[in-house]
């Protein structure tokens, strides 16, 4: 019986990536979701989207003649291929008349935070609530709480609320 370790699995899929052209990499990742279908019984993607906004040449035709929507983004920024900064541009390229709202800690990173004020948002920072809660719900409502009720003092008649590490 052969042990199949987490570093043979990157191995296999640098292999796959790297080494392999494009269109082998393409019949492996249907392969493979066509076998995670049969054995999960469950449907199963795989969708490639770009790390950051540059290769993005699509914009929005939902941008105007709308009601006034704020989009909430509550939570720790998330630092890694600056993901949260990233998701703050696209959104605003594609709703460029909305309010966007970064609701976060005070503890936050000020070199993160200042990058993002640069792109003209409102910045929100929230002291964390004494008691994080299961799963750290109380943070999330706190900064939820927070950034919704700054939509509303915007002007705000609709509005979104995702999460930093989503997108």
């Amino acid at each position: 019986m052969i042990k199949i370790t987490k570093s043979f699995i990157q191995f296999v899929f640098k292999f796959i990536f790297v080494f392999l052209g494009k269109n082998f990499r393409g019949m492996f990742l249907e392969e493979l979701m066509k076998a995670l279908q049969k054995t999960t019984k469950k449907i199963t993607t795989y969708h490639q989207r770009p790390i950051n906004t540059n290769s993005i040449k699509t914009l929005s035709q939902f941008s105007t003649g709308l009601p006034q929507l704020a989009i909430v983004i509550q939570g720790p920024l998330k630092a890694e291929n600056q993901f949260t900064f990233e998701t703050i541009k696209l959104y605003k390229k594609h709703f460029t008349n909305a309010i966007i709202i970064l609701s976060t800690w005070k503890d936050e990173s000020n070199k993160i935070i200042n990058k993002i004020e640069n792109l003209g948002i409102t910045i929100l920072l929230n002291d964390k609530p004494d008691y994080p809660g299961i799963s750290h719900i109380n943070y999330q409502i706190a900064s939820s709480k927070e950034g919704i009720k700054k939509a509303k003092e915007l002007g705000a008649e609709y509005t979104i609320k995702t999460r930093t590490d989503q997108r």
